[in-house]
C-alpha cells in the first residue's frame, strides 16, 4: 500500500496532459525583490509585491513520504486557480498508479493499484482548520495568505504587517481564525521560510511547512521544495514535495471522476497507513 500512502499523504494539506500550445517559459517576467524597506509598513508592501497572478500551472516533480515508511515516485501537478488541484503519482514509465483531486470543498483519493478511493470533505484533512482549494495552492507554492481572504497581496497588506522592516521576520495575520493561531517567516530577501499553524491552547504545532528553493517566476516568487510535517487523525505524517520547471497558464485537464467499479476505503483504515507503524 506504499503508493496508496503517498497519495494520501500529499492530501493532508492539499494537491490528460497540458494543451498543445506553446510552452510559456515560468522565468519569464520575473518579480522583482525589494530589500530597501524602512518599516514594517514597507516591508509588507514589498512581500505582498513578490505575488504575481496566474490561471493555471503544470510541473513534474516527486514527492517523499518520510517517517518509517520511506517512499518516493514521481509526480504530475496542475492546478487551476480558485478552482482545483490535481496530483497524479507515476512511480515508474510516467504510468498513472493513482491520483489526488481537489475541487471545491472535497478531495477524492484514487487508487489503481488496489482499485479502491476515499471520497472525503477536505476539513478531514486540515483538523478543521478552514482551508479552501484557494488556500491549498497557495500552501504547496509558498504564498502567504490571509484565511477567509485570499493570498496577500497589495490590498491586504494592512491585514497582516512584519515584526521587523529588515532580516528574518515573522508575519502574523492580525484576524485569526477560531481555534487556530497561523505565521509565516520570511528571510532578509522576502522569501517565504515556513508557515506554523499551531491549534488554541496546544503545546505543539497542527502543521509546520517549510519552504526552499524560492524563485522569481511568471507568477512570481514560488518555492519549488516544500516539506509538511503534520498530522491526520492523530497520525504523524512528514513529506515533501519537489518541483521542475512551471508552465503557467495554458490548458490542464483535470480528472476527478471515480471508476464505477471502485471500492469504497474506509478513512479510519486510512489512519493506520499514515501512521508508519
Amino acid at each position: 500500500m506504499k503508493y496508496y500512502n503517498i497519495l494520501a499523504a500529499a492530501a493532508l494539506l492539499t494537491l490528460a496532459s497540458c494543451g498543445t500550445t506553446k510552452k510559456v517559459a515560468d522565468t519569464e517576467n520575473p518579480t522583482a525583490i525589494t530589500t530597501t524597506q524602512t518599516t514594517p509598513q514597507e516591508r509588507a508592501q514589498a512581500i505582498a509585491s513578490t505575488y504575481g497572478s496566474w490561471t493555471t500551472l503544470q510541473t513534474g516533480g516527486n514527492i517523499q513520504l518520510g517517517g518509517t515508511k520511506n517512499f518516493s515516485s514521481s509526480i504530475n501537478v496542475r492546478m487551476e486557480r480558485d478552482k482545483s488541484i490535481y496530483i497524479s503519482l507515476r512511480p515508474m514509465l510516467g504510468i498513472e498508479v493513482g491520483r489526488l483531486v481537489f475541487t471545491g470543498d472535497s478531495v477524492i483519493v484514487v487508487d489503481k493499484l488496489h482499485r479502491q478511493y476515499i471520497a472525503e470533505n477536505v476539513s478531514l484533512f486540515t483538523n478543521g482548520l478552514p482551508a479552501t482549494v484557494s488556500t491549498l495552492q497557495d500552501i504547496f507554492l509558498g504564498r502567504a495568505f490571509i484565511l477567509g481572504e485570499g493570498t496577500y497581496n497589495a490590498s491586504r497588506v494592512e491585514l497582516a504587517t512584519p515584526l521587523s522592516s529588515t532580516g528574518k521576520c515573522n508575519l502574523k495575520p492580525s484576524k485569526q481564525v477560531k481555534g487556530f493561531t497561523y505565521e509565516f517567516t520570511f528571510d532578509e530577501k522576502n522569501n517565504i521560510l515556513s508557515l506554523q499553524v499551531v491549534p488554541d491552547g496546544a503545546k505543539s504545532k497542527t502543521y509546520s511547512v517549510d519552504y526552499s528553493e524560492v524563485q522569481p517566476k511568471q507568477a512570481g516568487n514560488i518555492a519549488h521544495s516544500v516539506s509538511v510535517a503534520g498530522t491526520i487523525k492523530g497520525s504523524a505524517l512528514n513529506f515533501t514535495l519537489n518541483y521542475n520547471d512551471i508552465t503557467w497558464n495554458q490548458a490542464v485537464k483535470i480528472d476527478a471522476s471515480i471508476p464505477s467499479n471502485y471500492k469504497r476505503a474506509d478513512i479510519r483504515s486510512l489512519s493506520s497507513l499514515l501512521s508508519g507503524n
